[in-house]
């Protein structure tokens, strides 16, 4: 069943699901919708936007924090957070906040500022690319319930912004933190299983919109093994996809 993400200024967020019949979207569906009390808190920027399935019912999306970085950490808003629901629409039982009073529900982690892309490894590592700031772009592996820092850290510095109160739990680290003298708007990837490069086998691909740089970064029992930058491109990757051999395709 197709799904459809809806993102403006009124609206701000809402996922609908439906049926492609007659080459027209049929059947529609909201199954998730931002409340309307935080519309007047959404910037028009940092939207954030992919929707993933772990292949075991979950739907996981993003929302980016509107510009207003202090959301990031707020768990009483959506924006700035990875959110997980069933793809039917329903909060599942055991995500990390459901039982902590104020909180959405829907939230997996938190702490982001434009989580642009994202996807799921073989191993069922969820993958996420935040575009940063003024100074660095991160990808990160997700933890349930983790928080990644934003505002009051971005990649290495971790003085950002003093002023605001963090959320929950400790403060967790990039894999990769690309400096801005080499990427400036990092587009999140997909690890690599294809047969054409086996030079470049579980190895997790990203790249950069500003630059049109490509890396390959590589991740094992918890620590940055190597990241590798592979070429340096007129592109300006806005996703990464696989056909079904496995072999990647760039958008």
């Amino acid at each position: 069943m197709p799904l459809r993400i809806k993102s403006d200024h009124a609206r701000f967020k809402e996922i609908v699901r439906g049926r492609i019949r007659d080459g027209a979207f049929a059947d529609q569906e909201k199954i998730f919708a931002a409340p309307l009390e935080f519309y007047p808190y959404a910037g028009g920027v940092h939207f954030g936007g992919r929707i993933v399935f772990d292949g075991k019912g979950h739907l996981f999306f993003t929302i980016g924090e509107r510009g207003n970085g202090a959301n990031a950490q707020n768990l009483k808003v959506p924006m700035g957070k990875v959110h997980r629901i069933m793809d039917d629409g329903r909060v599942p039982a055991d995500n990390p906040f459901v039982h902590r009073p104020g909180a959405r529900p829907e939230i997996w982690a938190y702490g982001f500022r434009n989580p642009w892309r994202m996807n799921f490894g073989p191993d069922g590592a969820l993958w996420v690319g935040d575009v940063g700031w003024e100074q660095w772009e991160m990808v990160y592996r997700i933890a349930r319930g983790g928080n990644y820092g934003w505002p009051i850290t971005e990649g290495p510095n971790t003085r950002v912004r003093t002023d605001v109160k963090p959320g929950p739990g400790p403060i967790l680290p990039p894999v990769v933190a690309i400096p801005h003298s080499e990427g400036a708007s990092v587009t999140g990837g997909r690890v690599y299983h294809g047969k054409k490069f086996p030079k470049l086998k579980d190895a997790y691909i990203f790249g950069d919109w500003e630059t049109g740089k490509f890396w390959a970064l590589r991740h094992k029992n918890g620590q940055l093994v190597s990241n590798d930058e592979l070429c340096k491109t007129t592109l300006k990757p806005v996703c990464f996809a696989a056909d079904r051999d496995g072999e990647l395709l760039i958008l």
